[in-house]
């Protein structure tokens, strides 16, 4: 009798890259899955580890000449905030299945800042002061909203109390009023 050994040489491999490492608030880091032992027409899977900066957060992609591709985008939002990262996790089966391999993390940097500036630094009873919120990464027609405090937390120095302005070329204005003692 005599023995047959088959070496099963297909072994699958999966290799990730991103276009970049680094990305604006609302823009997109194209994902590239190369891969050998994958049929053409094969469906592979895609999760994200951040789930609330991202879109989307999973999907499925297909592989054809041994490469793949998808994109990712960071999600612009009005928070000033840090830099946040998340990677992408390549999957068979499923966006639950097996992790194959993981990309190198992609950090999302911050795009939204606001700064404000005042008419007058020290206002007399009785003074209208025009305050100026100047702002980058905030979309036009955005309208945003403020509440004011005197001293010691009162709000009976000033008036509106509250109020809200809209967002037009990186500006947007209100006005106060300090309440004259009689």
């Amino acid at each position: 009798s005599s023995t047959v050994s088959i070496t099963d040489s297909s072994v699958a491999t999966f290799t990730t890259s991103l276009s970049t490492t680094s990305i604006n608030e609302g823009q997109s880091v194209t994902v590239t899955v190369n891969t050998t032992g994958i049929p053409d027409g094969s469906t592979l899977f895609y999760t994200t580890s951040n789930t609330t900066d991202v879109t989307p957060t999973s999907g499925s992609f297909t592989i054809n000449s041994n490469t793949g591709s998808f994109s990712i985008t960071a999600s612009e939002d009005l928070l000033v905030e840090s830099a946040e990262t998340f990677t992408v996790s390549i999957r068979t089966v499923s966006i639950s299945g097996v992790i194959t391999s993981t990309t190198n993390a992609v950090t999302i940097a911050n795009t939204t800042t606001f700064a404000i500036s005042s008419s007058t630094n020290i206002p007399a009873e009785g003074d209208t002061i025009t305050l100026t919120v100047t702002t980058t990464g905030v979309p036009d027609n955005t309208r945003l909203y403020f509440t004011t405090s005197g001293a010691a937390g009162t709000t009976a120095d000033i008036t509106p109390n509250e109020g809200h302005f809209d967002i037009t070329n990186n500006s947007g204005t209100f006005t106060i009023t300090t309440i004259q003692d009689f």
